[in-house]
């Protein structure tokens, strides 16, 4: 399955490799040669650094950097791709003539993402001539561990857009929050709750059905999908992570750890709070805490209460998916 991924940047770059690890043939797009040779060499360290910390192999590096490829002309790339994600920067200006050239020259079958944040994604489609094809997708930092995107609806997108992204979800193994609009106080559901929301208002005004929605391809028992009953513990373990995450210190979230960029710092291990349960188990508060969060990099588990976790396992102060690493032996140096 090919990919086009518009906007070589700090995310476009991710984004791209992430879908390379999926197995998707990916077709990178920036207007300057010399940014996209840029964004090659970032995708090569990016790989490198998730080798050293045992994420992946060397094979799968080199199997995935090896379906990228660079093109800097933006009508000829999209031809013929089913798929496209822009991730140009948030300015009306910018994504504009790009989604204007994107829905001029790709199929009519093709299914368009914007990893807008601050634009509305409704504005977005009010911009092209097949707004039922745009949907918003927002990627995580950082793409290549986060299991999570959020996909952002508008009045007039279509079924195959919402497919289409339920197959990239199950490809690249991403849990799937889904809004009907960008505010963020609104509901958060699950794919399979609006797929029956929108079957509901067919049925009401007596529209033929679509298509059953494809599976997702290559299924697995990682994969991060809520079950079809659960949107409301869906939104209410939302509910806390946000009081969670607000409770966070000021230095707590300036520690989160992340794919650094070329010459960028690396941050150091994020601790509980200040005093004695600083360096504790956040699960027990008894022990001194041994094992660490990746990606957010929070200080979290003894040995025992490791052993207990549930899976997929969670940080016990963001709660977010994480993978454990052991704790170095000085707090705030990265192992």
């Amino acid at each position: 399955m090919a990919v086009c991924v518009v906007g070589a940047g700090r995310m476009g770059h991710r984004i791209a490799a992430d879908f390379a690890l999926g197995e998707y043939n990916v077709v990178l797009v920036d207007r300057s040669l010399a940014d996209l040779q840029a964004a090659m060499a970032n995708i090569r360290a990016l790989f490198d650094e998730h080798i050293l910390q045992n994420l992946f192999t060397q094979e799968a590096a080199d199997a995935a950097y090896a379906r990228i490829t660079a093109n800097p002309n933006l009508a000829e790339a999209v031809r013929g791709c089913p798929l496209i994600v822009e991730c140009v920067p948030d300015v009306e200006s910018l994504k504009r003539p790009i989604l204007q050239t994107i829905f001029a020259n790709a199929d009519a079958a093709s299914t368009v993402l914007s990893n807008t944040i601050s634009l509305p994604v409704q504005r977005l489609a009010a911009m092209v001539p097949a707004p039922e094809r745009l949907v918003g997708l927002r990627f995580l930092h950082p793409v290549l561990c986060v299991a999570k995107v959020v996909l952002t609806l508008h009045p007039n997108v279509a079924d195959p857009a919402i497919a289409a992204v339920r197959v990239l979800a199950g490809r690249l193994h991403k849990q799937v929050e889904v809004r009907q609009c960008e505010d963020p106080s609104t509901a958060i559901l699950t794919l399979a709750e609006v797929e029956r929301q929108r079957a509901a208002h067919r049925q009401r005004t007596s529209v033929p059905s679509s298509p059953a929605l494809p599976s997702p391809a290559t299924p697995s028992a990682t994969m991060l999908f809520y079950s079809d009953g659960d949107a409301t513990a869906a939104a209410a373990m939302a509910t806390r992570m946000d009081a969670e995450r607000a409770a966070l210190s000021a230095a707590n979230r300036a520690g989160i750890a992340r794919a650094p960029h070329a010459n960028e710092p690396v941050a150091p291990i994020a601790a509980a709070g200040t005093g004695s349960n600083a360096s504790m188990c956040q699960e027990c508060f008894a022990t001194s805490a041994v094992w660490r969060c990746y990606p957010c990099n929070h200080i979290a588990f003894c040995e025992s209460c490791r052993a207990s976790q549930p899976e997929p396992l969670r940080c016990p102060l963001c709660r977010d998916v994480a993978m454990l690493l052991p704790l170095p032996t000085s707090p705030g140096v990265r192992s």
